[in-house]
């Protein structure tokens, strides 16, 4: 109900009426105040809200900015320029949703809390007063009708009082009157008139929009026309690339160059290279293989990469050359100047010769040399390269070490593109798988967890060596033979190809396994067969008898102490097995069998057949590549030689034992595979499912794990490709062996600095009550002693202080992972002296 008007001359003679209508309109006004505060709370909730939204918008636009970015680093020019176009439309629109929400504060809220903070607040303070003066006109009405007549001064005071507090009476009144009136008019302006404000912004905000968006209209028809052709291109690409279907194996011949002195007249400059034996000048003395050279009368040395070159003599003429005979070693000289000497040991006599020969005629040449100038000559001396490398020289050499460059991995054949999409320049690399993958299939690959493949950046991240070592012996082709051996009309997404096909390619590939071929153990091969076997890798083309000849020659003329070489640690794998340059690998490389004419070696001779006779015994590379891999081999990569890719070779007695073909098994693959540390076949077992815990337990065998035999095997390599793929150190054989104590037992120092560098449990025990420190200290074995005592005060340095790993323990750690880079055998303690 309206309130009424009220009546001046009401208010003036202060009627019932008055009073009526004055409650009338407070009541209605206390309700407008109410309702107007509500209103005033709303309001500022949606503004609010507006905020909140446009701030979630502006973080959005700011994705949309970071995917421009991506799409520039991609080249991507149309995608970016159509992307920005869109980004700025909706900046705009976010301006213009500011303003709103401005003129929405300032219509509404502002006004309406200017009107009840001001207005309504000073109507009610004039209310107070007018109804204190009310009350002070009741008490003097009641005083001045009181006083007696007698009392005239009394009378006269009270007429006073009455007269003035009436009339101020009044005039409060009247202001009081003159407030309710005015706002009683006042408010149906004030919400109208915000309100009307208010659908102005509104009106304003959609005709600005209208207006951008009827500028953007040519531009949105231009997109659509692009993104149908977009649509239709990728329609026909894809038809195109179902008809691609190119699997090529590329196979190359390393070879070792060998040349002559250069430099013969008197005066002229010497030119020999090739590697020798340096001693080190730490507690270990440890022997390293270094590729030496002359260079302007300086002797310097680098490691096989080319990097980290050092010179160890400025100036040849100060320098002395003479024979070493007070060691044990053979073929040992040294070069002697005032300050220093260095103990160089070369590969043969004759190479010891030609050293000798080489670094006096190079210090001759030095004398006579009028003026300093490059050395020349028309040839150089390069042999066999079986170098091992390690990392004590180069902290003497403060300031020359650098990483160890991973990018030669790219250099392996089929690397030059991504496994999984084919784009150019990959550079990521699955390390538990061995290839390489573009920046975009890396992302894919980040999603799918650690469990499933592992990332690292080729340029970005630090490379271990023995991870460099796994991915020198696997590579884009063999991987993609293993894991895409079966695609059956799938089409592999090409480098444009949306990243969503990419992404279901890819987890099919790795986590679903999906293309892996099944049926590799039912093969013609297979069903012909009698037996089957996992041999080493043969990755360099060598002439084995002939070295073998040479070696026995060389072993009748050498002296007792001679004898005993063969038991150090830098052993010079290069040395064919007795077993492994027979007809039987022969025809093994040119057909998919092998005929054997002997009894072949059975794993379990329980299993051999009653009467001996011609065998065929299957080279498992067969069934599963289709030939054997001994020629493969990874071109201008430092880890390319077949000393490299066969850890612990130094072992020749060891031969593939044959097993029969009911126990071809992903399990007994993966088994056997270990202990011939061939990759390859390790990687193919694997994808068929292979389990890396599976023990055999076949007659005559100790219950083993794939763990155990690669560790048998000596191979640092093979042990750091099951660890990549989640196989535990922990595993114990039937004699309650770890790999741990396997490896004390073989001394096979690369590969204890390994399983701790993985934080291998050192304190378990076997069933003989030893740990791995109790079976190093009784082999006598040194170095293995001095890791498994520095793991455990690492242990205790640990658990007191909570301050991670001890830096002497970090040191010696990474200093022996050097030195196992490319050949762990170097550090092995043989268990017999011969």
């Amino acid at each position: 109900m309206p309130a009424p008007v009220i009546d001046y001359g009401e208010c003036l003679r202060d009627s019932p009426n008055f009073r009526q209508q004055l409650n009338m309109n407070e009541v209605s006004l206390d309700e407008l105040e109410v309702r107007l505060e509500k209103l005033v709370k709303v309001c500022n909730g949606m503004i609010e809200g507006g905020k909140s939204y446009i701030s979630q918008q502006a973080q959005f636009l700011a994705g949309l900015w970071e995917m421009s970015s991506y799409f520039a680093s991609d080249q991507e020019t149309e995608t970016t320029a159509t992307l920005n176009k869109l980004i700025h439309t909706l900046q705009e629109l976010t301006k213009f949703q500011n303003i709103l929400i401005d003129q929405a504060s300032r219509s509404i809220t502002k006004n309406l809390t200017t009107f009840l903070r001001e207005d309504i607040k000073q109507m009610k303070e004039t209310k107070g007063y007018f109804n204190k003066i009310s009350n002070d006109l009741d008490s003097a009405l009641t005083k001045n009708a009181a006083v007696s007549k007698s009392r005239p001064s009394d009378l006269e005071d009270a007429s006073n009082l009455l007269t003035a507090t009436r009339s101020c009476f009044r005039y409060t009144g009247m202001d009081y009157v003159y407030q309710i009136s005015m706002l009683q008019q006042r408010k149906k302006h004030l919400v109208l008139d915000s309100l009307a404000n208010f659908m102005s912004a509104y009106n304003t905000f959609f005709h600005q929009g209208s207006d951008l968006f009827s500028d953007l209209e040519p531009f949105l028809r231009q997109l659509q026309g692009n993104l149908q052709s977009m649509a239709e291109n990728h329609v026909v690409l894809e038809k195109q690339l179902e008809k691609r279907h190119t699997y090529v194996t590329q196979a190359e011949t390393l070879e070792t160059g060998v040349g002559e002195v250069a430099g013969t007249g008197k005066g002229a400059p010497v030119k020999i290279e090739g590697y020798l034996f340096k001693r080190g000048q730490n507690a270990f003395r440890t022997w390293n293989r270094r590729w030496f050279y002359l260079s302007s009368n300086k002797l310097c040395y680098s490691k096989r990469n080319g990097e980290d070159v050092t010179v160890i003599e400025d100036d040849l003429r100060i320098c002395l050359v003479r024979p070493l005979t007070d060691t044990d070693r053979r073929f040992c000289f040294e070069v002697i100047s005032p300050t220093k000497s260095h103990v160089l040991q070369a590969d043969s006599e004759e190479q010891y010769r030609t050293w000798l020969a080489s670094l006096q005629q190079g210090i001759s040449s030095a004398l006579h040399e009028a003026m300093d100038g490059e050395s020349g000559g028309s040839g150089s001396i390069q042999w066999e390269d079986s170098d091992t490398e390690e990392a004590q020289d180069s902290k003497a050499r403060g300031g020359q070490k650098k990483d160890r460059n991973a990018g030669q991995i790219l250099d392996i054949p089929g690397n030059e593109n991504c496994a999984d999409c084919g784009a150019t320049d990959p550079q990521w690399a699955s390390i538990n798988w061995g290839v390489v993958v573009c920046i975009e299939c890396s992302g894919i690959h980040r999603s799918l967890g650690v469990h499933i493949t592992k990332i690292r950046g080729i340029k970005l991240d630090v490379w271990e060596p023995e991870i460099l070592k796994v991915m020198a012996e696997l590579g884009n082709n063999i991987v993609n033979k293993i894991l895409e051996g079966k695609v059956e009309g799938r089409q592999k997404p090409g480098p444009e190809a949306d990243r969503g096909l990419k992404e279901v390619w890819i987890k099919d590939k790795y986590r679903e396994k999906m293309f892996v071929n099944k049926e590799v153990f039912k093969s013609r091969e297979v069903e012909e067969a009698d037996a089957w076997t996992v041999k080493r890798l043969r990755r360099r083309a060598r002439s084995g008898k002939s070295k073998k000849e040479e070696n026995k020659h060389e072993e009748a003329d050498s002296s007792g102490k001679e004898a005993l070489d063969k038991d150090e640690k830098d052993v010079d794998t290069c040395e064919d097995e007795a077993e492994e340059s027979s007809l039987l690998e022969s025809v093994l490389r040119a057909s998919t069998l092998a005929s054997s004419s002997s009894v072949p070696n059975w794993s379990d001779q329980a299993l051999s057949p009653v009467q001996p006779r011609m065998m065929t015994v299957l080279n498992a590379e067969v069934c599963l590549f289709g030939g054997s891999l001994g020629k493969h081999h990874v071109a201008s990569v430092e880890l390319d030689s077949d000393q490299e890719s066969t850890d612990g070779e130094g072992e020749t007695v060891w031969s593939p034992p044959h097993d029969r073909l009911d126990t071809l098994t992903p399990d007994m693959l993966l088994y056997r595979a270990a202990r011939a540390h061939n990759l390859p076949v390790m990687l193919q077992a694997l994808a068929l499912g292979a389990d890396t815990e599976w023990q055999c337990g076949q007659v005559g065998e100790v219950r083993r794990a794939a763990m155990h035999q690669s560790v048998l095997s000596g191979s640092v390599m093979a042990t750091e490709f099951l660890i990549l793929n989640s196989a535990r150190t922990v595993a114990v054989d039937g004699e309650g062996n770890t790999a741990l104590h396997l490896a004390a037992q073989l001394g096979n120092t690369g590969q204890i600095c390994l399983l701790l560098k993985h934080r291998a449990d050192h304190h378990r025990v076997n069933n003989e009550g030893k740990e791995p420190l109790d079976i190093a200290v009784a082999n006598s074995d040194a170095d293995i002693v001095t890791l498994l005592r520095l793991a455990a005060l690492n242990e205790e340095i640990r658990a007191n202080d909570m301050t991670g790993d001890d830096d002497t323990f970090n040191d010696v750690v990474q200093e022996f992972s050097q030195m196992v880079y490319t050949h762990p055998e170097r550090l092995q303690k043989k268990s017999e002296k011969k």
